[in-house]
């Protein structure tokens, strides 16, 4: 019920953009990060809760980004690097796992695209944007990487994450290097959608405790 209930709320809100911003937009927007922790947090797993809380986190930065997106950028950023630490610990490796050679050379495309966009930053950027931003890049780029080595096979969370990083790339893009009119369009639908990925990847996902075991046996 609760992804569904997400689900329509994104599409609303996207819907909306056109009269983007308008009185309570940041409700619409904050709401699909609202619903899919309700549904992450009826699991008991510390899985579940911790991408949970991560959804919160990431909702305050919604909100931020939405009231105020010039003001409170670092803010909503700050809010998104804490959501991408609790996603990093929810993702954690299992002792001694290694990579198929496809997720490998996944894993390296998306450092080495990162590596690129944060270079070409670093050379736009001053003040605090200027250190702040390339940590942002690494908690995310992270966080993308831990999703695709975490100690469970689950094709949607690495989809989710992925979506995740290419929405957050083409913020990058349209704020600091080459604004385009597009962008809200294609950053909403990429980066809601990818949360709603990775929380279904989640709650149809075996414990990972339980999946090393079976692993194991």
């Amino acid at each position: 019920m609760w992804p569904a209930a997400a689900a329509v709320a994104a599409i609303v809100f996207w819907a909306l953009l056109g009269w983007h911003p308008y009185p309570g937009s940041w409700v619409v927007k904050v709401l699909p990060a609202v619903f899919l922790s309700l549904a992450l947090w009826s699991d008991t797993r510390r899985v579940a809760r911790l991408v949970a809380l991560g959804l919160l986190a990431h909702g305050a930065g919604d909100i931020f980004l939405d009231v105020d997106r010039d003001r409170l950028f670092i803010a909503g950023m700050a809010a998104f690097f804490v959501g991408h630490l609790l996603y990093i610990a929810a993702f954690r490796t299992r002792p001694g796992s290694e990579p198929s050679v496809t997720r490998t050379i996944q894993i390296a495309a998306v450092i080495l695209t990162a590596g690129v966009i944060g270079g070409i930053l670093v050379r736009l950027l001053d003040g605090i944007l200027l250190y702040a931003v390339p940590v942002y890049v690494v908690a995310l780029t992270t966080m993308t990487v831990s999703a695709m080595r975490a100690q469970w096979p689950n094709a949607l969370v690495v989809a989710g994450a992925s979506l995740f990083l290419f929405s957050d790339a083409v913020i990058a893009v349209n704020k600091f290097i080459y604004p385009f009119d597009l962008a809200m369009w294609i950053i909403w639908p990429t980066y809601v959608g990818g949360q709603i990925l990775i929380a279904l990847g989640i709650l149809g996902s075996a414990d990972p405790d339980t999946y090393d075991q079976a692993r194991a046996a």
